[in-house]
């Protein structure tokens, strides 16, 4: 009877342990959701509560996120003595009210103030998973260290963002060379010699801009090529070794403006630039990919409505339309080829691919379906109807109300899976309108207002992420940093 005992319960340790990773999948997938739910909780931190001029101070961000791939801040605009040396992301174990820990985000600046007096660092903007939530402003008091002579730690870095160039137009750089001794000589000359083979570059006079702070006005004309590229390199100056960083140009085709003067006043009034129609020197692009024989009607629609929008002479809305169907669509992974193939004709420069999303559904919750999909074929299986015998008659009832159970899992799951003009095109209603988009041919402004300076051109069919919109204005950014404020009629959104 041991004997019997013991193999009796060795054979229960089999199911046990299989129900038991079953609990466990079923709570992860349960916790993934709830995490998503949950409000955005902010905390910050700084080291020291009473940091010193020249040496370095840390203000940290955590966020109630456990995964730091999906936590994206956007950092506001800091003054010019507050000087950011390097950001760190990891993640710690935050005690929550209720029992055990919590994994948090933590992103970490570290800075080097330059001048000793009262600054307030503004509102961090924090965007989780289409969550945003924004940190408290901040007051802090930098003083001169005691008893102590300042010792200059020079550098060299590059002002702003980085402005596109037009073929045959110049823009302006600003080079800083901070914390530099007054008493000292300035360096000049530092780009004589360097010009890239596709750039003229002109160097102006060094300009006092502050304590310590001078600004090296560079001005750049653009010859040829799609990247006008400013190798780093370092120069031995008043016993000094100073790095100069490297710079990446876009470069953007020559602009194709109308000459009448009425046509040159509608750019200033709307901020956008007129095309001359170019329906037959651009063609739609072949598809010569190959797919699977269930999505290929699928495909199919997608491509007849761009091409349609194409030959219409619509092409921003036409690649508008191709980069909503590589997100949401089951067949989305295989337009990627034409897709690139469409902005290479329209001569855009560095894009990113879309995030797979396909029906609309986020790629976590493809595997959630997926597996109660495959729980319920096991229980089907291994629990079906054909493994009783006809002696066994006990539980009939039991069994019938279990089947009907598992059969409404796998009504839920191809009810997702096959429903996308329902659930699909319901989920990217619900997005956040204007998020990601595309940009007509158009000019981008520092401010919301034609009157202020361009920061940027856009090319036709630009993929932009909309930031921020002010009455008929948007604030747009590129995936390779440049941004600007642009005319709302100029952004389709998809």
């Amino acid at each position: 009877m041991d004997r019997r005992k013991r193999s009796w319960r060795t054979g229960l340790l089999g199911p046990l342990w299989a129900a038991l990773q079953v609990i466990a999948l079923f709570s992860l997938g349960a916790q993934i959701v709830l995490a998503q739910e949950l409000p955005l909780e902010l905390r910050v931190e700084s080291d020291p509560p009473s940091p010193l001029v020249n040496q370095p101070w840390t203000f940290a961000i955590l966020v109630n996120h456990p995964n730091p791939d999906e936590v994206s801040i956007q950092v506001p605009e800091l003054p010019s003595s507050l000087v950011q040396e390097r950001v760190r992301t990891e993640t710690r174990l935050i005690p929550s009210s209720g029992a055990g820990n919590q994994r948090w985000t933590r992103v970490e600046y570290l800075f080097n103030p330059q001048r000793a007096e009262l600054l307030t660092i503004p509102s961090f903007t924090i965007t989780v998973q289409e969550r945003e939530a924004h940190s408290p402003a901040v007051q802090i008091q930098f003083r001169e260290p005691p008893s102590t002579l300042r010792r200059y730690d020079p550098r060299f870095r590059w002002q702003g963002p980085v402005p596109s160039i037009a073929q045959g137009e110049e823009a302006l750089l600003i080079l800083e060379l901070a914390d530099w001794d007054p008493l000292r000589e300035l360096p000049s000359a530092l780009f004589q010699g360097r010009s890239p083979r596709n750039a003229i570059l002109s160097e102006a006079r060094p300009q006092e801009a502050g304590e310590a702070l001078y600004h090296y006005p560079i001005r750049v004309w653009a010859l040829e090529g799609t990247v006008i590229q400013i190798s780093p390199f370092s120069i031995q100056v008043q016993g000094f070794n100073l790095a100069i960083p490297g710079l990446n140009i876009p470069v953007l085709p020559p602009l194709e403006v109308q000459g009448s003067s009425e046509g040159e006043a509608e750019i200033i009034e709307t901020g956008q630039e007129d095309l001359p129609p170019l329906v037959d020197i651009l063609p739609f692009p072949d598809f010569r990919g190959q797919t699977l024989f269930f999505l290929q009607n699928e495909l199919q629609r997608s491509l007849n409505g761009a091409k349609s929008l194409w030959e219409d002479g619509r092409r921003a809305e036409a690649l508008a339309e191709i980069r909503r169907s590589e997100r949401d669509r089951l067949s989305g992974p295989y337009l990627v080829e034409l897709r690139r193939e469409m902005e290479e004709i329209l001569g855009l420069g560095y894009t990113e691919n879309e995030s797979w999303r396909p029906l609309g559904i986020p790629l976590f919750m493809w595997g959630i379906i997926i597996f109660l999909f495959l729980s319920a074929l096991v229980l089907l299986l291994f629990f079906g109807p054909g493994q009783r015998t006809a002696k066994d008659r006990t539980g009939t009832k039991e069994w019938a109300s279990y089947r009907r159970i598992v059969l409404w899992i796998l009504a839920i799951v191809v009810t997702l899976i096959f429903l996308e003009e329902g659930l699909g095109n319901f989920s990217i209603h619900r997005r956040s309108a204007g998020n990601t988009a595309i940009l007509e041919r158009t000019l981008g402004y520092r401010v919301p207002d034609v009157k202020g300076a361009v920061n940027a051109r856009f090319s036709e069919g630009q993929p932009v992420i909309i930031g921020d919109s002010r009455g008929d204005w948007c604030y747009a950014e590129t995936p390779d940093g440049r941004s600007g404020w642009v005319a709302r009629q100029a952004v389709i959104t998809y």
